[in-house]
């Protein structure tokens, strides 16, 4: 929670992964500036995926029961709702989503919902992907994948740092959500007569 039940909050997320979270009411992730509270969030290149809410807003829920929550998104990933209730809800482009609740009407620049329902698929487990901390990977064919433009404004690409500090490629198109992963390739390699498989990553 940021910012309910009458408090104040300021939140700022980035390069974040929420996964399996549960709420017993709003906001399956974050519930920001509810129940006459006022709060302050900001997000970008996040990744939410399998979060539920027993109210409103699987992902965030924002400015429900008379609270006042003021919302930033950008280049983030929404698999599951969002709530902007009465609150405001600044759309910074570039969100990959599994349907529009989570975007501004009309929806901002690089916002893609196209996926639908099956944006679950097109992104890989929570896993080791590297670094300090476990990540979902963009798989292929997601609307995500090189989808924000090098040099886009609002300081969403070029990305310095991923959730595991690696950054996008030098002057290419950055991928949305917690993971650049965008141009990498993968090669397996099988060691008889056991046949174990190696994954690696090919840096870009």
């Amino acid at each position: 929670d940021n910012g309910d039940g009458g408090g104040r909050g300021h939140l700022a997320v980035t390069m974040s992964t929420f996964s399996g979270n549960l709420a017993g009411v709003h906001g399956g992730a974050i519930d920001n500036g509810d129940y006459t509270g006022k709060g302050w969030l900001t997000l970008t290149g996040s990744t939410f995926v399998g979060t539920t809410a027993a109210g409103n807003g699987d992902t965030i829920d924002n400015g429900d029961d008379r609270g006042t929550g003021k919302a930033r998104v950008g280049a983030n990933i929404f698999d599951g709702s969002c709530e902007q209730g009465a609150g405001s809800w600044i759309d910074l482009g570039y969100n990959t989503a599994s349907d529009a609740s989570c975007f501004s009407s009309p929806p901002a620049t690089g916002d893609d919902d196209s996926a639908g329902s099956g944006l679950t698929a097109l992104l890989g487990p929570l896993a080791d992907n590297g670094g300090r901390t476990r990540t979902i990977a963009l798989l292929p064919g997601n609307p995500g994948i090189l989808a924000i433009p090098n040099g886009t404004t609002r300081g969403l690409c070029p990305v310095l740092g991923d959730q595991r500090g690696v950054a996008s490629p030098t002057g290419q198109a950055c991928d949305t959500g917690a993971v650049q992963l965008a141009g990498q390739t993968v090669t397996f390699t099988s060691e008889p007569p056991d046949f174990r498989l190696a994954t690696a990553f090919a840096a870009r």
